[in-house]
């Protein structure tokens, strides 16, 4: 679960919060 805020805040943007595939 070692995410930068930037790359998060893109995906909760984009609606999804896996950061795997």
């Amino acid at each position: 679960m070692a995410r930068q805020p930037s790359k998060k805040k893109q995906e909760e943007a984009a609606g999804t919060e896996e950061d795997e595939g």
